[in-house]
């Protein structure tokens, strides 16, 4: 997926440390889970996150490689369903 970093690792941002909250694992597989459904619902809920936790992290100052990868991920779905659709109108 184009979010990730050189080290191949998410772009995801080092907050204060609660084990309840936006942790590097719970980042990455939020998008992950972005890049694959599109959905932000179904992405906060497999995190056990809510909807405005996400959009929260993602207009924090210090998110702004995460608010990138979040774009790429939708990006990177809006691309295969295009290609989805190209497909089928070509067949």
């Amino acid at each position: 997926f184009a979010g990730m970093s050189d080290d191949g690792g998410m772009a995801v941002v080092a907050l204060r440390g609660r084990r309840d909250g936006w942790t590097v694992a719970r980042q990455r597989l939020f998008l992950e889970v972005l890049a694959d459904t599109g959905s932000v619902s179904e992405a906060v809920r497999r995190v056990g996150m809510s909807r405005e936790a996400a959009y929260r992290l993602r207009r924090h100052p210090a998110a702004v490689d995460f608010a990138v990868a979040w774009d790429l991920a939708l990006l990177e779905v809006y691309r295969r369903v295009e290609e989805v659709a190209l497909e089928r109108v070509l067949q």
